[in-house]
């Protein structure tokens, strides 16, 4: 008969230890979860978002416009549906798509969780090319995350609104806004860079068409607005002043001012001023962000004037002012400068030029 007997590893007391056995791991597994429960239910986690918590706030929305309509988007998780609204005097749907958002409820949080952000959105960049499968036949990206994502340590990126070409599956999405290609080839003339607001949420509380969220420029809520833009009536008059949007969700806001400056009087720049505020619990507005940008190319104006609106001479008034135009030899029309081209703000609409595509980065 053996004799032999085998050796247990000993425990620094010295002391052999027992065989982990299938019945021990048992007791073990049902001890931790006891524990668990009972800490659960003695001592609740605060500040836990559930998977289908959402960061959902009543929506303030005000727009001041000088005689032209504003378009913005709202697109509702829950309904899985894109909304595209006008406010002029009043809001008014232009057209409304069924879209796809993301997997799991709630709002984005880490890369990877395959949830749709929730928040106040501008499209950064635009991609389209026949050969981009991935993301249908364009794609738009969206500047997530924002300020207020990063304050709130929201990681990720490359979040985008985007065709397929395959069937749409509601909440199918990585954290992407998916539509079908025809329906986003409805909507990209709206889609433009660092101008129209997509306000992204689980769901409206409230119908939005029909409702007045005029601004008025005489208003204390206009000047309010202003003070929380730093923004000099002295320097930049009421006149001068194209578009003014003010879109609050809960204690934050993005407003938005689009004016005009002038350089020796003739040359018109169109400037843009975008900054995110946080309200304070007094009410009081308190700047953490700003972006302002310049179009490209100015307006050549053929004067200011006070009393009317801009108004654009494409000829030369004749020389003595009595003549007629008729009388005078047409001349020949002045060489361009290849790098900065000059726009003539004119009753006349002209074709914008035609931006080169961009490659889109890996999805």
């Amino acid at each position: 008969m053996n004799t032999h007997r085998r050796l247990l590893p000993c425990n620094r007391s010295g002391r052999q230890r027992l065989p982990f056995t299938n019945h021990n791991m048992k007791f073990v597994f049902s001890f931790i979860f006891l524990i668990a429960a009972a800490s659960s239910v003695l001592f609740p986690t605060t500040g836990y978002c559930s998977p289908t918590e959402t960061t959902d706030s009543p929506l303030d929305l005000l727009f001041y416009s000088r005689n032209t309509p504003t378009e913005f988007i709202v697109v509702e998780k829950k309904h899985q549906k894109l909304s595209l609204f006008e406010h002029q005097d009043q809001v008014r749907l232009l057209r409304e798509f069924v879209c796809a958002t993301g997997q799991n409820p709630g709002t984005k949080k880490i890369s990877g969780d395959s949830r749709t952000p929730e928040g106040i959105y501008f499209i950064t960049e635009i991609y389209e090319d026949k050969r981009i499968s991935v993301f249908g036949s364009r794609a738009f990206h969206l500047n997530y995350p924002n300020i207020f994502d990063s304050h709130a340590g929201h990681l990720g990126d490359g979040i985008f609104i985007h065709g397929t070409n395959k069937k749409l599956i509601p909440n199918s999405t990585n954290g992407c806004i998916t539509l079908d290609n025809k329906d986003l080839d409805e909507l990209a003339p709206y889609l433009a860079v660092n101008t129209i607001p997509i306000i992204v949420l689980d769901a409206l509380s409230e119908p939005l068409v029909g409702k007045s969220l005029l601004l008025e420029a005489d208003t204390p809520r206009f000047a309010e607005i202003l003070g929380a833009l730093s923004f000099d009536l002295k320097k930049i008059p009421v006149r001068d002043i194209q578009a003014l949007s003010f879109l609050k969700q809960g204690e934050k806001a993005v407003a938005s001012i689009k004016y005009a400056t002038y350089e020796r009087d003739h040359i018109q720049y169109r400037e843009q001023l975008r900054t995110y505020l946080t309200q304070s619990p007094i009410g009081t507005w308190r700047n953490i962000y700003a972006v302002q940008s310049q179009e490209k190319n100015p307006y050549l104006l053929a004067m200011r004037p006070s009393k009317n609106e801009l108004v654009a001479r494409l000829a030369p008034v004749p020389q003595p002012a009595e003549a007629s135009l008729a009388d005078q030899p047409a001349e020949p029309p002045q060489p361009v400068q290849p790098d900065r081209s000059v726009q003539v703000a004119a009753a006349q609409a002209t074709e914008p030029a035609a931006t080169p595509a961009v490659q889109p980065a890996e999805p």
